[in-house]
């Protein structure tokens, strides 16, 4: 269970399950989503969540709710394996099992039998589990795929089957062996859904005895069938049974007859919603179906695109009548999955649907009454919009865009969804400060676009992508020459570059931001990847994480260099400016520069900016960037990576993180504690912010598909739990052995047919110890004994290995497999394999026989003394006794035959013989054949020839993983640029700085190329010095103690102190020398401290006041 929330925007309930939503008579809905339980009281307006607790492993496909009304418990089945029961009301397991084999599919609790549960899998197999005594029964009534199950309300014995085949079955529980009891043909698609009539008869009709006024408003029924012979049953004996399927027909049968009294079609046009209905629309179609208990006589069931129907059974052709959208919600516009009805007197029903919203709805009026939105993927981001503080955006895994109106009158649950020309995860959300609707997004393929959520168009896209996911994106001033009084541009983040989108100009291509950095401050070399892009809020100054762990700090606009803080050692995913304007300081916060950052580390840190600022302000654009290597606040508690960061805009000071421990935090930065702690078992957190409209509501999101909303102030915990994230790493450790150890207790035993303890005293038949050929009479008795030796074999290799072996069993075995080894000593020679024959071809016409070879001679005779080669025209096995082109048309054939049969050898050689060389190795390239004896062969034709195959030889190599040897090849061809490309787009960054080193200039602009992709991926792995080195070699002293100084210990940082000192670096030397003294002096050693300040005398003076 989770901490204390005052709303929940929930996941989506699981599609395709055919029984994932239930719903109690006192309004307790309750339905499964990935693998997440959530509870509704949905008798309220508007409905809400009760508690939601993580039920499996992987996906919950069925769920159940008990149906004693003394007990809050429902019953779940997921993809896991697992049957569980559960307390609804703490979210506590009660009892599990793991009986079904292969992955269950649906779930019911027995309406008669309260401590029976009935799940069903898609091997066909029903598991019976009796709770109380905790005893189980498997049944397999046909081998077939399992869709739906349904209980019988009057008989506690019969259980109804619906299979993907289309046959439904119904059988006996009771029964061990012939449990069928009805089989019930007629449809030919998969059953979607399985109902009984609540109530006896097989017949319903309403009262007729009263007047039509009243017929409409009575609840009185009478049942009867009428007899057709004196066998059929009486009027209150049998039962009704409604089924649907793909194949978008309703069937009502008769349990007595087997057959269907009455088959219903869904309408095509209902005059409400009239669409295509073609075979896509069969594919998407599902058909669930519900009897309502208080009024029999009406079935309800889904249509096409979301519709729902209620069906009149009472009169001899069904009538139908359409459910309508209410004031206050609309109804589905997709396929609906699952309904329940309940609350008192079963007047509430409860729908689900593929367009990802929950609607309850009256069944008086058939009007929907409440929509509950729901979420299908993770939520990466929020952002609050700036003219409506109550309206938040969401971006969604789902490929969608929410806007939820929080401070909608009417409707607290009011979202509306965008989707068009968004196809992929929503990962970055900005609004526009200055144009109300306008919202940036990025998404995770790479694109950006911008949305006006205020109108029905479709978003305009940026022509520039990224190559992966966008992480952020921000409004900001343009920076460039071409910028404009208030224009603002969008920048977005991401593969470690800022790119800058003009808005009113998307189709032109997005600059980088990195060239306008490096000639405003005089930059050379490479500059980090970027991670994290932050305005401030007037727009003045931005700050870029970056994913070696640094913060740049920039103006606005010219983009001059102000600050760089180090603080962190890892990837920065969030950075943050604290407002200028809170509720608590409306004339100004005195925090204003305060920046709140998070990295992959689980430490947030908060550096006060305002001397910088100042100092900008004095010395003008002359000033030099200032170090900051210390945090003015740093929050400990996290115990894993910071995901997202919120500053209050109602209280100063006051900050919100999400982490992926999964909890929320509320720190009071000015006092350095934190206050609230908000955590639940739904996985990691990927988003928080603030409410602008209240300041007790926090909003977060994270990878479970749902938004939480919670209060600080009703949170019992004041920090995060410490050793959260092991133990759920822990956890899903120990589940995935127990998944293992299932599956391997699942795999049957060989079955053997006499016992392996008994066995060693039997001797082997003499037959088949013997050497030769078997010389028995009958195949019957060759067949026998060729079986005793592998039931003998088996028992030999499939000893248990945990069971005790003695010495005399040892000796046994080594006779047996002695006696059997004599079979093929060293005196047995095994037949020689025949060699392929070079012509296959004309060697099948040469042994024809006597007769017709000498034919072939008469023939040979007259076409070589009369000239006339029509003569051989048809006899191609004559060619290499006539002359050279019939020699070549031999040749040719042959080496089709040989090339259709796979024989590559023999193709080389007639190849060789025809004088195609260069033919047979383009063949050989075409179909990525060639080899070493290939290429061996190549200068035969040419040396440009053999150059041009070795570059095609390598790169089939590089294909095939042999690297080295490729780029040997290629080393051959004289092609050392691309040999040592080849290895470093492999990753043999090493080879290939040895070759480069070996045999390119020392000016090659690949050299310096190659040490600086091996030393990315050396600090990307943690190999620092080795990372080092590589700058060192290019000589980049100020990249080396870089990467040497993000270790963050005292020795690391020294030996940065001294590859600046050594390079002449002193400026770079003095800001790690100030880091390291200050470590010193809180460590206590002094000593090492005064050793530091021999760099520069500044640090004495500081050195000595404290």
């Amino acid at each position: 269970m989770s901490s204390a929330h005052t709303h929940v925007v929930p996941a989506s309930p699981s599609w395709y399950c055919s029984q994932v939503l239930d719903c109690s008579p006192a309004g307790i809905a309750c339905y499964g989503a990935k693998n997440t339980v959530f509870v509704w009281d949905v008798e309220r307006d508007p409905p809400v969540c009760l508690a939601h607790f993580s039920a499996h492993q992987d996906r919950v496909v069925g769920l159940s709710l008990s149906p004693s009304t003394n007990q809050l418990q429902c019953c779940t089945a997921g993809e896991d394996g697992r049957v569980r029961v559960w307390n609804i009301e703490d979210g506590s397991m009660l009892k599990e099992h793991n009986i079904h084999a292969e992955k269950p599919t649906c779930v019911q609790w027995s309406p008669l039998v309260s401590d029976l549960i009935i799940s069903g899998d898609d091997r066909g197999t029903v598991v019976l589990w009796w709770t109380e005594t905790d005893q189980q029964r498997s049944l397999l009534p046909e081998n077939a795929h399992i869709f739906c199950l349904a209980c019988s309300p009057h008989d506690p014995n019969l259980l109804a089957i619906g299979y993907r085949t289309g046959a439904v079955v119904i059988i006996d529980m009771s029964k061990k062996t012939q449990m069928t009891v009805q089989r019930l043909k007629g449809h030919d698609e998969e059953i979607h859904s399985i109902c009984w009539c609540p109530v006896p008869g097989e017949i319903i009709r309403k009262n007729l005895v009263e007047s039509d006024k009243t017929l409409e408003t009575s609840k009185t029924l009478t049942f009867f069938f009428p007899a057709e012979n004196e066998k059929d049953p009486t009027p209150t004996t049998g039962c009704l049974l409604a089924t649907g399927s793909r194949d978008r027909t309703i069937r009502v049968w008769s349990f007595t007859r087997g057959r269907p009294v009455h088959v219903m079609k869904l309408p095509t046009n209902t005059g409400y919603s009239r669409g295509r209905y073609d075979d896509q629309s069969k594919n998407r179609a599902w058909v669930t179906i519900l009897w309502l208990k208080n009024e029999p006589y009406k079935l309800l069931s889904s249509s096409f695109n979301g519709e729902l129907i209620q069906w009149d059974l009472s009169q001899p052709k069904p009538q139908w009548k359409l459910f309508t959208a209410g004031d206050k919600a609309l109804g589905h516009n997709r396929i609906v999955f699952n309904m329940a009805a309940g609350g008192s007197d079963s007047k509430i029903l409860v729908s689900s649907s593929m367009d990802r919203n929950i609607v309850t709805w009256d069944l008086d009026t058939l009007k929907s009454k409440r929509s509950i939105p729901t979420l299908g993927g993770f939520v990466y981001c929020m952002a609050h919009s700036p003219f409506q503080p109550g309206c938040v955006a969401l971006g969604v895994g789902d490929n969608m865009i929410r806007i939820w109106k929080t401070d909608h009158p009417d409707n607290s649950l009011s979202i509306q969804s965008h989707w068009q020309g968004i196809r992929s995860k929503v990962t970055a959300l900005a609004w526009h400060p200055k144009k109300e609707g306008k919202l940036a997004y990025g998404t995770d393929d790479g694109r950006v676009g911008i949305m006006d959520t205020l109108s029905h168009k479709s978003p305009l896209i940026s022509s520039s992508y990224h190559k992966h996911t966008v992480y952020v994106v921000a409004w900001g001033p343009v920076c460039s020459e071409e910028a404009e009084s208030d224009s603002l541009a969008l920048f977005s983040c991401g593969d470690g570059a800022v790119l800058q989108h003009l808005p009113w100009n998307l189709e032109k291509e997005a600059s980088n931001i990195a060239p306008i950095i490096a000639k405003a401050n005089n930059v050379q070399g490479k500059m980090p990847g970027r991670s994290e892009i932050s305005w401030k809020p007037d727009l003045s100054v931005v700050a870029l994480g970056n994913e070696d762990g640094s913060i740049d700090v920039y103006q606005g606009k010219t983009l001059l260099h102000l600050a760089s803080i180090q603080v962190h050692h890892k990837l920065v995913n969030c950075v943050r400016w604290h407002p200028a304007f809170t509720a608590q300081s409306p004339g100004g916060s005195p925090f204003t520069h305060w920046l709140a950052s998070g990295s992959n580390e689980a430490v947030i840190s908060v550096v006060n900016l305002a001397a910088v600022f100042e100092k900008h302000e004095k010395e003008g654009s002359k000033s030099a960037a200032s170090v900051i290597t210390e945090s003015y606040v740093q929050l400990e508690g996290h115990t894993n990576r910071i995901t997202s960061l919120s500053w209050s805009s109602h209280q100063d000071g006051l900050l919100a993180s999400a982490s992926y421990d999964g909890s929320s935090e509320i720190w009071d930065a000015k006092s350095n504690r934190g206050v609230a702690n908000f955590r639940t078992d739904h996985g990691r957190f990927l988003c928080v912010a603030f409410s602008d409209v209240d300041p007790d509501l926090v909003y977060l999101g994270g990878d479970r598909a749902s938004l939480f909303v919670w209060r600080p102030s009703e949170q019992r915990h004041k920090m995060p739990p410490a050793g959260r994230f092991m133990s759920e790493i822990l956890t899903k450790v120990i589940f995935s052995f127990e998944g293992r150890d299932k599956k391997k207790k699942k795999k049957k035993a060989v079955k053997i047919a006499d016992d392996p303890k008994t066995f060693w005293n039997k001797q082997p038949a003499a037959g088949a110890m013997g050497q030769g050929d078997v010389t028995s009479n009958s195949f019957d008795e060759e067949l026998a004994q060729l079986k005793g030796i592998l039931e003998r074999k088996k028992a030999i290799y499939c000893l248990p290995i945990h069971a005790p072996v003695s010495a005399q069993t040892w000796h046994q075995l080594f006779c047996f497999l002695q006696i059997e080894s004599s079979r093929f000593n060293s005196n047995t020679r095994l037949p020689k394999r025949k060699a392929k024959s070079l012509f296959p071809n004309s060697s099948v016409m040469d042994n024809r026989g006597k007769v017709a070879t000498q034919e072939d001679c008469v023939l040979l005779t007259q076409a070589i003394y009369s000239g006339n080669k029509d003569l051989l025209k048809d006899q191609f096995h004559l060619g290499c006794f006539f002359g050279r082109r019939e020699s070549q048309s031999l040749l040719t054939k042959e080496i089709d035959h040989h090339a259709n049969n796979g024989n590559l050898e023999h193709q080389i050689t007639l190849q060789m013989m025809k004088g195609n060389l260069v033919g047979l190795l383009e063949e050989a390239a075409s179909k990525k054949q060639l080899n070493d004896s290939l290429m061996a062969l190549a200068p035969m034709a040419s040396p440009q020839t053999w150059r041009e195959f070795s570059v095609k030889y390598a790169a089939q190599l590089e294909e095939e993983g042999s690297y080295m040897k490729a780029s040997s090849h290629l080393l051959a061809a004289n092609k050392i640029s691309d040999a040592i490309n080849l290895l470093c787009r492999n990753g043999q960054y090493k080879e290939a700085l040895c070759l480069a080193q070996a045999r390119l200039s020392p000016m090659d602009p690949l050299l310096k190329s190659v040490c600086l992709q091996w030393s990315y991926h050396l600090a990307k792995d943690g190999n620092m010095e080795l990372a080092a080195k590589c700058y060192l070699a290019v000589k980049e002293p100020l990249e080396a103690a870089k990467v040497l100084a993000k270790r963050a210990d005292l020795p690391s940082t020294q030996t940065a102190i001294r590859v600046c000192l050594a390079a002449g670096q002193i400026a770079c030397a003095k800001n790690y020398a100030k880091k390291c003294v200050q470590q010193m002096l809180m460590t206590g050693d002094l000593a090492g401290a005064e050793a530091i300040c021999m760099i520069d005398a500044e640090f004495k003076v500081s050195s000595s006041k404290k």
